[in-house]
């Protein structure tokens, strides 16, 4: 492995699955602009973004965005 690789696996290994999740969740929406501008929070994540034990996300099929 080349020196700059391990600092991009650390971050990779250093993030709970359900906090990658989440993030991975905002950030999409965030380039998607789905924000509606107000002051609230800018993101709360539905009731069935991740239930425990639960090995995948679950998104339905109409807020699968489409290149």
């Amino acid at each position: 492995l080349n020196p700059g690789a391990g600092r991009y696996m650390q971050v990779g290994n250093a993030v709970a699955v359900p906090v990658a999740r989440a993030l991975g969740y905002s950030l999409g929406l965030a380039y998607l602009r789905k924000h509606d501008g107000s002051d609230g929070p800018m993101l709360v994540l539905p009731a069935n973004f991740f239930s425990p034990g639960q090995t995948e996300a679950v998104v339905p099929a109409d807020e699968v965005a489409e290149e």
